[in-house]
């Protein structure tokens, strides 16, 4: 448990340094936090469509991944979205690649010049 605390802690110090940088023009900041307790988690992709829509588009990608305690970061226009995230679990000697999805009919509100955080606790996503 002081281990969640610790890492929720180091999340929100963290955003509040990020939130200190200037936006984009009309954008708001979705910050996706990996907060996994298994270090062989890695965030690889993060999908967004517009609340209600079909098509999904990539947002941000990186074949390392984002690790334990660190954020995927991207700047969207305002709106509501659902989130999508890829995540690679690593094994001895594999590795399975998982999806989380916000919620259903619980769309992530991005609004101008402010930030929302999406965080994987290892077994999901949710707002914080």
């Amino acid at each position: 448990m002081k281990k969640i605390v610790n890492l929720l802690f180091l999340a929100l110090i963290t955003t509040l340094f990020y939130s200190c940088q200037a936006y984009p023009e009309n954008k708001g900041k979705l910050t996706v936090s990996n907060l996994s307790e298994n270090e062989n988690d890695k965030i690889t992709a993060v999908y967004t469509r517009l609340y209600e829509t079909e098509d999904w588009i990539l947002q941000w990608q990186n074949s390392a991944g984002k690790g334990v305690c660190e954020d995927a970061v991207m700047y969207l226009s305002e709106n509501k979205y659902d989130v999508l995230v890829y995540v690679r679990r690593e094994n001895d000697h594999y590795y399975v690649m998982l999806q989380f999805e916000t919620g259903y009919k619980n769309p992530v509100k991005i609004t101008e010049n402010n930030y929302t955080i999406v965080a994987f606790d290892g077994k999901g996503i949710y707002k914080m």
